[in-house]
């Protein structure tokens, strides 16, 4: 006999996603923001966003598409680019960087492979997306995880920072 459960106990025994008897899967409850919270390897991301206020816009409905860079990510920046973002005058610059990680869209790589595609960013830039090779692209970022969902929107995690050109 099957057995059903409520959502708050799929969600406190870590369900998410799955199918239980037949039941169509349950969406991750949590947002964008809520996810970063749960990957170590983004407590930089979520530091720099927190300073700015755009963790506060990725709380919010979306639909969003985030591509997060690592700290490793962080961490290979010129120091040059480091003391730029971490200019305690200089927010809008640190601003600018961070929302050209986000699309106003939901963006997943099935929906990118086999085509190169520009999307704009909240920071008013277009980024491209090159999905027709092995390993697919961001600029010069390769997706390390894709299609992470979220309630408003999906994220994606890759191995650099996106700096937009002037």
């Amino acid at each position: 006999m099957a057995k059903f459960y409520q959502r708050r106990d799929l969600l406190r025994l870590g369900a998410i996603g799955c199918v239980v008897a037949g039941m169509p899967k349950i969406a991750s409850a949590a947002t964008i923001a809520d996810l970063t919270a749960r990957y170590d390897q983004l407590s930089e991301w979520r530091r720099l966003t927190a300073l700015v206020g755009i963790d506060k816009i990725l709380a919010k409905i979306g639909p969003y598409t985030a591509f997060l860079p690592t700290n490793l990510a962080f961490e290979y920046l010129s120091d040059g680019a480091k003391a730029e973002l971490n200019m305690k005058n200089n927010t809008e610059n640190l601003k600018r960087v961070l929302n050209y990680h986000i699309v106003q869209n939901t963006l997943s790589l099935e929906n990118l492979a086999g085509r190169v595609t520009q999307t704009p960013t909240l920071a008013g830039r277009e980024l491209t997306i090159n999905g027709t090779g092995p390993r697919p692209k961001i600029e010069e970022a390769t997706f390390i995880r894709a299609d992470i969902k979220a309630d408003n929107g999906i994220v994606h995690i890759i191995d650099a920072v996106l700096w937009p050109r002037i």
